[in-house]
C-alpha cells in the first residue's frame, strides 16, 4: 500500500513539475478563447457544420475581445453588404479561412487583411478589385473548400486566396462550436465535455492533447445529430478538395501558410508543422502554396507586435500580411 502511495505522489510531482515547466518555458501552441456560441447557427450542410449568424451587430452583446465590434451581412459574412451577382467591370477575389481571416480581435472591418488588400488595389489605381471576406472562425479546410463551393462561386470570383493557419491539421479546433451547438438545439447548455475543460484547466493537457491531433494520433468520430466525420488530415483532404473545384471551373486558387507569431522568428519554435503541412500540400501539386515565414521573417519585426495571442494578427499585423499577399499577387499578375 505504502508503494503504491509512493507511486502516485510519484506521479503527480512529475505531472506538476510538467505543468510549471510548460507554463515557464511558454511552450506551444498557446489556449485561445472560446468561441462564442450565439455567434453561430447550425448550418444544414452537414460538412460545413455550422456557420455565422447572419446580420449579426456591433452592438449586440460583446462576446469577448475577440470579437467586440463583430457584424455580419445578411449572407453571414463579416463583410458589407454585397450584391451576389458581380457588377460589369468588378473584379473579385474571395478570401477563404478561419478567424484568422475573419478578423478576430480586429475591432473595425476595414482594418481586417481582406479589407487592407482591397484598400491597396484602390490605393493603386484599381478600385474595381473587391475582396470578399468569408474568414468563418474555428473553419478547416475541408470546410472552407466546400463554403467556396456552395456558397463562394455564387459570387462569380475572379480568384480566391485561401489563408491557411497552424492548426489546420487539427479537424477539432474549432473550439467544440459545432458540438456545442447540436447540444444547445437537444437542449443542452451546450458546455464544453471533460477533456475541453481539463485543457482550458491545464496547460500540459492542452499542449499534448494538441501535439497529439495535429500529428493525426487521434480518431475522429461521427459527429452528433448524424454529423460528417472529421476528417483525419483536414489540411490535405481540403487542399484536394480546392484543387477539385480548381479542374471543374478554372478558378485561380492561391493558398497561403500564416506563420506563428508568438515569438521572434529567430526562436520559431514551429518548424516541424511547417514541414508536416508542406507534406499535405504537396498531395495537390497544382494548387500554388506559399509559405509566409520567410515573407514575415524579412520584415524584421518582432511578430509579438503583429498579433493578437500568436495566432490572430492584430491591425498591425493584417496590414503587413496584407502587404505581403499583394505583393505576390502582383508578382503573378493578379488579379
Amino acid at each position: 500500500m505504502r508503494r503504491a502511495w509512493l507511486v502516485i505522489l510519484g506521479l503527480c510531482t512529475g505531472l506538476a513539475l510538467a505543468e510549471i515547466a510548460v507554463r515557464v518555458l511558454d511552450v506551444p501552441p498557446h489556449p485561445l478563447e472560446p468561441l462564442h456560441l450565439p455567434s453561430y447557427r447550425i448550418s444544414d450542410d452537414p460538412v460545413l457544420g455550422y456557420e455565422y449568424r447572419p446580420n449579426l451587430r456591433p452592438e449586440d452583446e460583446p462576446y469577448d475581445a475577440l470579437h467586440r465590434g463583430f457584424a455580419t451581412n445578411s449572407f453571414g459574412f463579416r463583410d458589407v453588404e454585397m450584391p451576389l451577382h458581380k457588377p460589369a467591370g468588378q473584379i473579385r477575389i474571395v478570401a477563404l479561412g478561419d478567424s484568422t481571416t475573419a478578423g478576430n480581435g480586429i475591432p473595425l472591418l476595414e482594418n481586417t487583411w481582406p479589407k487592407r488588400l482591397e484598400r491597396r488595389f484602390a490605393d493603386a489605381g484599381r478600385p474595381e478589385v473587391r475582396v470578399l471576406d468569408l474568414g468563418v472562425g474555428g473553419y478547416h479546410p475541408v470546410q472552407e473548400a466546400r463554403l467556396l463551393e456552395r456558397r463562394g462561386l455564387a459570387f462569380e470570383p475572379d480568384l480566391a486566396l485561401v489563408l491557411i493557419c497552424l492548426n489546420d491539421l487539427d479537424a477539432r479546433a474549432d473550439g467544440g462550436i459545432a458540438r456545442r451547438l447540436e447540444q444547445a438545439r437537444a437542449g443542452g447548455a451546450g458546455t464544453e465535455g471533460p477533456l475541453a475543460a481539463l485543457t482550458r484547466v491545464s496547460r500540459l493537457a492542452f499542449v499534448v492533447t494538441q501535439r497529439a491531433r495535429a500529428l493525426g494520433s487521434a480518431s475522429a468520430p461521427q459527429g452528433p445529430g448524424g454529423a460528417a466525420a472529421a476528417p483525419r488530415n483536414p489540411l490535405a483532404d481540403g487542399l484536394a478538395a480546392f484543387a477539385r473545384i480548381h479542374d471543374e471551373t478554372g478558378l485561380r486558387i492561391l493558398v497561403f501558410l500564416l506563420p506563428g507569431l508568438d515569438a521572434p522568428f529567430d526562436r520559431y519554435a514551429h518548424q516541424g508543422l511547417h514541414a508536416r503541412m508542406r507534406e499535405s500540400a504537396a498531395q495537390s501539386p497544382e494548387l500554388p502554396w506559399i509559405d509566409l515565414l520567410d515573407a514575415f521573417r524579412a520584415t524584421g519585426l518582432d511578430p509579438r507586435g503583429l498579433s493578437v495571442d500568436g495566432l490572430h494578427p492584430n491591425r498591425a499585423g493584417a496590414d503587413v500580411l496584407s502587404q505581403i499577399l499583394y505583393r505576390e499577387l502582383l508578382q503573378r499578375g493578379l488579379p
